[in-house]
């Protein structure tokens, strides 16, 4: 009896499938014939090899009519080829690539198409995973990741598309920005705080209702007027320039305060006295220059020390940026005393108009008198404070010499009494 092949599948085997030819066993030295070549057209997987190998299994790796016989020997040492041979079809692996016609950058809410052919159905996947409902050559996508897909032609082979297509993801921005310093006729200090993480590239624009424009990362408006300005951000993705976000704040531009030539405060050589800056709302640094004798030039009341005359120049900053200057003349002085000028001159210059006593180590005055050549008593004060102006009941008095006395306490509680002259010039 000559063996025949049994339960071999003639149909649909595509390349890369494995397939098993068996014959009926009993006969000896078999001897398997198979077209091509190995490992280039197909693939021993298993059988085949010894003389009582009455199957092989093959997985075809190329495409056409394969014809597989097989050559034995019976009981009687009567050798053969099989009378009836094997013919398969190998049907060759459909193939494809993933076309993204509209690019692979996946702005934020829409999708981008994605397409293939070569086949007559098809499964999407997304990141190893299958998409419900792509079976289509058409996909429409909308997540970030990287999509694939299994084309299988009409012969029932499947194979994979020869490329994947990566969708990188661009959101929207958040725009968002800080005014640090909002001074007249200074820049603004602008901190950019946008969020830009998943948004690409991004472009900014500042605008302002004055018509002021900047592509910059920070602007660099200064404003001549203070008063209120609205300062506007928009951020834009360059590649999805439809997700641009703005915003826009109103900004109150402000002027410093005017700079004051202060009273002069006269201090004792060798001992420390404290000395305080004005007062102004908002100041949030102080800065003595020079600081020259200063226990801290960076507060608003250091304390000085030092042996002759200095002028200081006081610079405080408010939390919009303005800088105020004040000027503060620390007199020094051998010990304590009371002083008089000996001249001024009262003619509205707006130098010299006023004078003033001036304690040194004298913590109060009982009192500065002044007369004139008739021993009139023509002002008075126990005010440190107030000064004469040269006028009784408003009237101007004549250029002369007067005489004033003053009397006080001095910080360790004894009297202080000091008399002089004063000449009154035009």
């Amino acid at each position: 009896m000559v063996p025949t092949f049994v339960n071999v599948n003639n149909n649909n085997i595509c390349v890369g499938q494995v397939i098993q030819y068996s014959t009926q066993s009993g006969y000896y030295n078999y001897s398997w014939n198979i077209p091509g070549t190995l490992n280039v057209d197909y693939k021993i997987v298993s059988g085949g090899i010894g003389s009582t190998d009455n199957q092989v299994t093959l997985q075809w790796l190329s495409s056409g009519n394969k014809t597989v016989s097989v050559n034995y020997a019976d009981v009687n040492g009567f050798t053969g080829t099989l009378a009836a041979v094997v013919t398969n079809t190998v049907n060759g692996l459909p193939s494809g690539t993933i076309v993204a016609p509209q690019g692979t950058i996946l702005c934020s809410g829409t999708n981008l198409p994605l397409s293939v052919s070569g086949g007559v159905s098809y499964a999407w996947q997304l990141n190893g995973v299958g998409i419900s409902g792509g079976t289509n050559g058409q996909l429409s996508a909308n997540t970030v990741g990287t999509y694939s897909v299994l084309i299988t032609d009409a012969n029932g082979c499947s194979n994979n598309a020869g490329n994947t297509v990566t969708l990188t993801g661009i959101s929207a921005p958040v725009a968002s920005y800080t005014v640090n310093s909002y001074c007249v006729n200074q820049p603004l200090q602008v901190s950019n705080t946008s969020q830009t993480t998943n948004s690409g590239m991004v472009s900014y624009t500042w605008s302002d209702n004055l018509g002021n424009t900047s592509s910059s990362s920070v602007p660099s408006f200064s404003y001549s007027q203070p008063g209120n300005v609205q300062l506007q951000l928009t951020v834009t993705p360059q590649l999805c320039p439809q997700l641009a976000n703005s915003v826009t704040q109103s900004i109150t531009i402000a002027s410093p305060q005017a700079g004051l030539r202060m009273s002069p405060v006269n201090v004792i050589m060798g001992n420390n006295t404290t000395l305080n800056a004005r007062q102004i709302s908002g100041v949030i640094n102080y800065s003595w220059v020079p600081s020259t004798g200063l226990s801290n030039g960076s507060v608003s009341n250091p304390t000085v020390n030092i042996n002759q005359e200095q002028l200081y120049y006081i610079n405080m900053t408010t939390s919009s940026g303005c800088v105020t200057t004040d000027t503060l003349l620390v007199r020094v002085f051998a010990g304590w005393d009371i002083f008089v000028p000996n001249v001024f001159s009262p003619n509205g210059d707006g130098v010299n108009d006023i004078l003033n006593v001036n304690l040194v180590g004298v913590k109060s005055l009982h009192y500065f008198r002044i007369y004139n050549r008739w021993s009139k008593k023509v002002f008075e004060t126990s005010n440190a404070g107030t000064g004469w102006d040269g006028k009784v009941n408003g009237v101007l008095q004549p250029m002369a010499t007067y005489v004033w006395v003053a009397e006080g306490v001095d910080n360790n509680g004894n009297i202080v009494h000091k008399e002089g002259t004063v000449t009154l010039l035009r």
